[in-house]
């Protein structure tokens, strides 16, 4: 039994096992975007850093429309579509910016978007990006 269990933890089994968080946008704006981005200094209702708020759903669908992040080129699936390149990625993600330019700014700049949440907001726009 012993072995059967450790074979299967050798084996590649992940512990933590898939995220169960929805990939929605709904739980993505007020889980992440909300708490972690609309501060008071910079995308809420009192400073709107570069014109943006995420502090309501609506306003961070609004947002993230502006910013060009749900244009089809950058979103879902589709031919011609690249969602490496989406601005809100790029934006949440540490490293090289598509193209493989340098010089990305990663947001929040204080402490980063946890890797787990980055990865499920680029789950929500492999899956289309949907808005409630």
């Amino acid at each position: 039994m012993a072995l059967a269990i450790l074979t299967g933890l050798v084996g590649g089994c992940d512990a933590t096992g898939p995220d169960p968080r929805p990939a929605t946008f709904d739980f993505i704006a007020t889980t992440i975007l909300a708490p972690q981005c609309a501060t008071s200094s910079c995308h809420g209702r009192v400073a709107r850093a570069a014109g943006l708020s995420f502090e309501t759903a609506a306003e961070s669908y609004q947002s993230l429309a502006e910013m060009g992040a749900l244009e089809p080129s950058v979103v879902g699936t589709g031919p011609g579509s690249n969602v490496a390149c989406n601005p809100l990625l790029l934006a949440t993600r540490a490293g090289p910016s598509c193209g493989g330019e340098s010089g990305n700014v990663t947001m929040p700049p204080d402490a980063p978007l946890p890797d787990a949440d980055v990865a499920l907001m680029e789950q929500w726009l492999f899956d289309g990006a949907g808005f409630p």
